[in-house]
């Protein structure tokens, strides 16, 4: 399935829907959390970043990062199917612009090299983590096959006289406490996500209808990790516990995990 379908077609509107429900609650959920903790809000005195620390970009420069989005959407069968363009291509072709940009803004061919070796030094970064995580996801996964796990799974489900849409529940659930657990969305939606296929092809049903779901879920169960890279920073900021942001968090996650499955179980 071409990416710019699944975004569209799929994840977009399941999202929109699931992005309501939790800016709805978590504004109700800071509102008690606040009164509750008699917090009284103070106004900071911020110090002014000098011209010295930053410097000054052309305001067309926020247009870079979501170029390579905008080629993925257009050149696909939902706008131009005529041209097809994958997402690497189109993170090549974003690139480059960046770089032909910054030479013309800067004239510093210098200059604009040694910027765009941030995009390499990322990307290496990234190669080390995500490939290290599909590695080892890629052999759990294998391992639950080989030990029966999944065929145990299916068949409860079924004995149980439950369907393809309670066996999705079951791999999101999977998938969330995964990511409490370990603090990693990646890591859990892909120790697993590579068993949906499999399980959806044995109830006759599309593999998408429990793949998103995971994805979701596995956001979701990040935010209410106390040991999440992301909690951790904002409490730093906040000074104070994991926990306490993680009180805020909860009620939020929990109903935007109920508006995603409902919603998926309704649009797909």
């Amino acid at each position: 399935m071409e990416t710019a379908v699944y975004f569209a077609h799929y994840q977009l509107p399941v999202a929109t829907g699931v992005m309501l429900a939790v800016a709805v609650l978590i504004f109700f959920t800071a509102r008690y959390f606040d009164a509750k903790d008699g917090h009284i809000v103070t106004q900071l005195q911020v110090e002014q970043p000098t011209s010295e620390d930053t410097a000054k970009v052309p305001a067309f420069y926020a247009f870079l990062p979501v170029f390579p989005v905008i080629l993925v959407i257009v050149f696909s069968p939902l706008v131009i199917s005529s041209i097809k363009i994958d997402v690497v291509t189109a993170m090549i072709i974003g690139t480059l612009l960046a770089f032909f940009c910054e030479l013309l803004v800067r004239r510093d061919f210098k200059t604009a090299c040694k910027g765009i070796q941030v995009f390499f030094k990322g990307m290496g970064t990234m190669f080390t983590s995500i490939v290290s995580l599909l590695v080892c996801a890629d052999v759990f996964a294998q391992g639950l096959q080989i030990i029966g796990a999944v065929d145990f799974i299916i068949h409860t489900v079924q004995a149980a006289g439950f369907g393809f849409g309670n066996m999705t529940i079951v791999m999101a659930l999977l998938v969330c406490v995964t990511a409490a657990l370990t603090g990693s969305g990646v890591a859990a939606f892909f120790s697993f996500s590579g068993l949906a296929p499999g399980i959806a092809a044995k109830f006759g049903e599309s593999a998408v209808s429990m793949i998103l779901p995971m994805q979701l879920m596995a956001g979701m169960g990040r935010s209410i990790s106390p040991v999440a890279g992301v909690i951790i920073a904002v409490s730093k900021a906040g000074e104070c516990s994991p926990f306490m942001i993680v009180r805020r968090t909860l009620i939020p996650a929990v109903g935007g995990m109920i508006t995603m499955l409902v919603l998926n179980g309704i649009l797909n």
